[in-house]
């Protein structure tokens, strides 16, 4: 059980990883753009929409108009969720 659970563990670090590394790449501090060129505040995105045709952030309608999570989408990045401590 240990192990499955150390696996979770990883697959989740990686994920922050790429994500914070995304973030990182984002020249201001809390403004992100989005995948339609808006620009929203970094509280609104929930991932980030790698595909070349249209990188940048994602808000809940646009993750939903392009049905990233159902599609299964290989480009899709989620936001990670906060761990209380």
């Amino acid at each position: 059980m240990n192990a499955c659970t150390y696996e979770i563990e990883i697959v989740y670090s990686s994920e922050v990883n790429l994500y914070a590394r995304l973030e990182k790449q984002n020249y201001s501090k809390y403004n992100r753009k989005c995948i339609d060129g808006r620009i929203t505040g970094c509280g609104n995105c929930v991932g980030y929409c790698q595909y070349s045709e249209h990188p940048g952030y994602l808000t809940k309608e646009l993750r939903k108009q392009h049905n990233c999570i159902n599609k299964n989408c290989f480009y899709y990045v989620a936001k990670p969720k906060r761990r209380s401590v």
